[in-house]
């Protein structure tokens, strides 16, 4: 993997890391810190291949870039959404069915977790409907 100076990583048991320096090829090339449960920036030493400094399959190894998570990750089922496939569209109203391969999932025309028995549909542009904009 190649480690970029500015690039946020995750070690190996899931904490962000972003990178500060990198030194070339010295045995402790890359310098950076980590972002703990206290949401304090912690420093830390990495060697070139994102190995940490404290030994083999550590759980502060850098195993990949740091992808933020998409909101819908959280979103619960059924929650009210606002979709439409291409910008300029009209808004539609559905209910959200699942986040799976980056992609947002509404049950189909309309139906909710209870209701619907046709397969869910993905949709390109999808936004949570407040509930005091009127569309919701």
């Amino acid at each position: 993997m190649y480690i970029e100076v500015g690039m946020f990583y995750k070690t190996r048991n899931g904490l962000k890391v972003r990178i500060y320096a990198t030194d070339g090829t010295d045995s402790t090339a890359i310098h950076g810190a980590v972002l703990n449960l206290k949401e304090k920036w912690t420093p830390y030493q990495w060697f070139s291949g994102g190995e940490c400094q404290m030994g083999s399959n550590w759980p502060m190894d850098i195993v990949s870039e740091w992808v933020e998570p998409h909101p819908a990750e959280s979103w619960p089922v059924d929650a009210k959404l606002l979709v439409r496939d291409y910008e300029g569209d009209e808004w539609v109203k559905r209910y959200f069915a699942k986040f799976e391969k980056g992609l947002v999932h509404s049950w189909a025309n309309g139906g909710t977790s209870w209701s619907a028995c046709a397969p869910t549909t993905v949709w390109r542009f999808v936004k949570l409907a407040e509930a005091d904009d009127g569309q919701g």
